[in-house]
């Protein structure tokens, strides 16, 4: 005979007449014996009707009312106590079961020899998953796999039934006599992580928890939930993670795991609560609290209480805690393997377990205890696609993804990708406007470094991003290039573009903890704009005197390995390129800051005295697809045809050549050229090109102006050319070809130079960085400090800086007393501005206009200040009064 138990299915319900109806009708359709069913409603004092609907359309379920709502613990707990069947369901009232789902629950445990199966959740429409199993963090805080992935891209992993440390109560069968034995659900959780605190105790007891991978049913989720208020929420869910880990951990783990949990929801509360430390600090704050209330907001009020509950509630939880213990069957070994993942962040509050995290994980241990070594999770984003075919920005970020997957847990995000995978991290896609896959990872991430207008063209993930460490890539002087990238646009648009590009990089200066030129240059164009945001302070030079620890060099860099020739591409292949020819390789791109005229102009000289040398263009199709028409590549096309040199002399591929593919072209060019305009963009440019020339050991013929032509001059790598000098050029080519002596001296001159730009070498900034990050943002200090106070100053007093009220007491009423009141409301608006800046990413407009109305009543004031002391024109005007 087939194992087919009787089955009471409890489902508690508060105001859900909405959902009654569907759920109850799955429930009829079930492909299970009508006569081994039982339904048991539990009903939390409903004022929608739920109860009166259920009496007239199906009174065939058992109903207990309660007067109140109970959550959801007890009055789950007193169904399955009022239940006969051997063993009890539970299901949401918001569920949609599929027919076989109480028959694959009852199956899955025959089989497996389980105690208690959970069903595989699905969102209502079948298309996201919502439940498939899940684990908990060491803090408690329990979360599912794959949560609302689509269900098509795991549904091979959902082929055969497998243990869990908990089923979700939303949809799960156990034993009932086991139920009630162990306690069933806790009551004193009232709601949420019940479920997860009755699995790791059915684990720990030695029970057997599954998840049957063909029983299905339909969510609405958070139906219910989303009625409560946030802070009640949380306070739940902290009180709960202190009840789980307290009862069930054993003695080793409860020492290594749930100290480091009450220091850091001890720091949270403290971050939410809005209070500064420094105004307790004797060695700062002034005055006394007189007539000053400390206020805390509602989020850390509620962390507060949750902590404070589990404390009133500790002797209670401690005799449970000993029950579990005293009969326990699994050792810590067997529980550790369910905690996959026990340091990941979860939940809204996770920025503030950032900052703790790693070193309690160190201090106490619970990497070891965990049997999981814990590495930083660092999330890059690129606007690029990442493939095949690649351009800078993506080969940079493809690279730093590989040096940082090292010592760190990777994730890259790009818009799109071209097939080229990676088994050194992974990698999401994202499109501005369909966000979910990027704010997903960065919500897992501890460090997230971007580049480019990300902040702007997102919204969801820059508030995720403010609460992250931050480092900005700031290789690409993004304001000098775009003024020159649209000099030929209009006035209007140029304009409009300046503004645009300069907020961004404005917001970036403020939020960033670290950044990274490509030079020394850019370096000091980045200090020069970090000093005009407030950044370049004392408190971070104390830091780091260098200023090292907040913007270093990270230049484009080139692979560890050298390359490989693996196919024929252009000598002897390529039309119209012989196997004798000197080929001159452009290898980028063709922007309007570039100079291709003048090379094609100087082949074309050549050309008329000698047939061996050729110019090649490594790709002009940009693989981005949204990249504009590029006036100059038109410009260089139609003169090479205008010469008569096109596709005899100059050959342009118009396509864009793989990333793993580029150094067959490379080692079979002679020498690599770049040339450019005596603009500024070139001043502060960095030319990624140059480094596959140092890759592949080509001579460089490049314009004088920018950073790499005084390396070229310095190093002796090549020759150097004036702007837009043609004769200049065709000497300099002609020295490369026929001077094989020079020739040489070059290619060997190039080897040292090339060590230094390796990837592992040029990425040590950032994966330092990555690897014990700073909040740098946090050390700024009010610019109002820095206005002349009316007293002189030795330049010892360090109250000099601040202003300060005068050392004669006041009378009250006065001018002087007024004046008194005016700057203590300025020494309160700056503290106001310090909290403002550590509130995330909604503060920086605010504080821009705060400091601006800082700076007007600064100004007013010290102007009043000074007319009205000594006080003598005013006496004479309150006399003519």
């Amino acid at each position: 005979m087939p194992f087919e138990p009787t089955v009471s299915i409890v489902i508690v319900n508060l105001n859900g007449l909405r959902h009654l109806d569907e759920c109850f009708k799955s429930i009829q359709r079930l492909d299970y014996p009508k006569d081994k069913i039982e339904v048991v409603m539990v009903d939390n004092g409903s004022t929608d009707g739920s109860v009166e609907f259920m009496r007239k359309k199906y009174s065939w379920v058992k109903l207990i009312r309660n007067s109140k709502n109970e959550g959801f613990a007890k009055p789950s707990n007193d169904g399955a106590r009022a239940a006969t069947g051997e063993y009890v369901a539970f299901l949401n009232n918001d569920m949609r079961v599929h027919r076989r789902w109480l028959a694959e629950l009852v199956h899955s445990i025959e089989v497996n020899q389980a105690t208690c199966a959970g069903s595989v959740i699905l969102n209502w429409n079948g298309e996201l998953l919502d439940f498939a199993g899940g684990s908990m963090t060491f803090y408690g805080m329990g979360f599912q796999y794959h949560f609302h992935e689509p269900v098509k891209q795991i549904e091979a992993q959902l082929s055969q039934d497998r243990d869990l440390f908990f089923a979700c109560g939303g949809a799960m069968l156990v034993n009932r006599q086991v139920f009630l034995e162990v306690g069933g659900f806790d009551e004193d959780f009232f709601a949420y992580f019940e479920d997860s605190d009755l699995g790791w105790r059915l684990n720990t007891l030695g029970y057997r928890v599954i998840l049957s991978v063909k029983s299905r049913v339909n969510h609405k989720h958070h139906s219910t939930g989303a009625t409560f208020a946030r802070e009640r929420m949380r306070y739940l869910y902290f009180r709960n993670s202190l009840y789980t880990i307290y009862k069930n951990s054993s003695d080793a783990m409860l020492n290594k795991a749930f100290w480091p949990t009450i220091l850091m929801n001890s720091a949270l509360i403290f971050k939410e609560s809005g209070l500064n430390e420094e105004d307790y600090d004797l060695r700062i704050a002034r005055g006394n609290f007189d007539h000053q209330d400390a206020h805390i907001n509602h989020v850390a009020a509620a962390h507060l209480a949750a902590q404070n509950a589990f404390l009133k509630n500790l002797r209670t939880m401690s005799e449970k805690r000993a029950y579990i213990q005293s009969h326990r069957k699994v050792d810590d070994n067997k529980i550790a393997t369910f905690f996959t993942d026990p340091f990941a962040c979860v939940g809204a509050d996770s920025y503030a377990y950032h900052a703790l995290k790693y070193d309690l994980v160190e201090l106490f241990g619970m990497d070891q205890a965990f049997h999981k070594p814990i590495k930083r999770r660092v999330l890059l984003v690129t606007a690029d696609q990442i493939g095949k075919k690649m351009a800078g920005p993506a080969i940079r970020y493809f690279e730093f993804a590989k040096a940082l997957s090292k010592t760190c847990d990777v994730v890259l995000a790009s818009c799109g990708t071209g097939g080229l995978e990676s088994s050194y991290f992974k990698s999401v896609q994202y499109a501005f406007g369909q966000e979910e896959q990027l704010c997903k990872a960065a919500v897992e991430a501890d460090v997230i470094i971007a580049q480019g207008f990300i902040l702007e063209n997102t919204k969801d993930f820059a508030k995720i991003a403010s609460q992250r460490y931050l480092i900005f890539d700031l290789y690409d002087p993004l304001v000098i290039e775009n003024i020159e990238a649209l000099k030929d646009h209009s006035w209007g648009a140029r304009r409009e573009n300046a503004a645009y590009t300069l907020k961004a990089l404005l917001r970036q200066l403020r939020l960033g903890d670290f950044f990274v030129a490509a030079n020394d240059v850019q370096r000091d164009y980045w200090m020069g704009m970090l000093t005009s945001v407030n950044r370049i302070s004392p408190e971070t030079y104390d830091v780091s005197p260098s200023f090292n620890k907040m913007i270093d060099l990270v230049p484009f860099g080139i692979a560890d390995e050298p390359p490989v020739h693996t196919r024929n591409v252009l000598k002897g292949v390529w039309p119209g390129i012989n196997k004798e020819d000197f080929v001159l390789i452009w290898g980028g791109g063709v922007w309007n800051w570039f100079d291709p005229l003048s090379i094609i102009q100087a082949v074309k000289i050549l050309s008329e005295k000698r047939s061996d040398i050729k110019l090649f263009f490594l790709g002009v199709k940009r693989p981005n697809p949204t990249t504009p028409e590029i006036a100059m590549l038109n410009d260089a096309v139609a003169l090479a045809k205008e010469l008569g040199v096109y596709d005899k002399y100059v050959f342009f591929n118009f396509d864009w050549v793989d990333y793993n593919d580029r150094q067959n072209y490379l080692l079979e060019a002679d020498a690599g050229v770049s040339f450019h305009f005596d603009t500024v963009e070139t001043h502060f440019s960095f030319r990624t090109r140059i480094l596959d020339y140092l890759w592949a050991n080509l001579p460089i013929i490049g314009t004088e102006g920018d950073f790499f032509a005084e390396l070229v001059q310095a190093k002796d790598l090549g020759v150097t050319v004036g702007f837009k000098n043609v004769d200049d050029i065709v000497e300099a080519v002609r020295k490369l070809a026929d001077d094989k002596e020079f020739y040489a001296r070059c290619k060997e001159n190039m080897l040292p130079v090339a060590e230094q730009y390796r990837w592992s070498r040029v990425t040590k900034p950032i994966v330092d960085f990555c690897n014990n990050p700073v909040h740098m943002r946090e050390l700024t200090f009010p610019i109002a400090e820095m206005e002349p106070s009316d007293k002189e100053s030795d330049g010892n007093d360090l109250d000099s800086l601040s202003v300060s009220p005068s050392s004669r007491r006041a009378r009250r009423g006065s001018v002087q007393q007024t004046l008194y009141e005016i700057e203590q409301q300025q020494i309160e608006l700056q503290k106001t501005m310090r909290h403002i800046a550590r509130d995330g990413s909604n503060a920086n407009e605010r504080l821009a206009e705060l400091q601006t109305w800082s700076y007007m009543m600064n100004d007013r004031f010290n102007k009043f200040k000074g007319f009205a002391n000594p006080f003598k024109f005013l006496k004479r005007l309150f006399r003519r009064r």
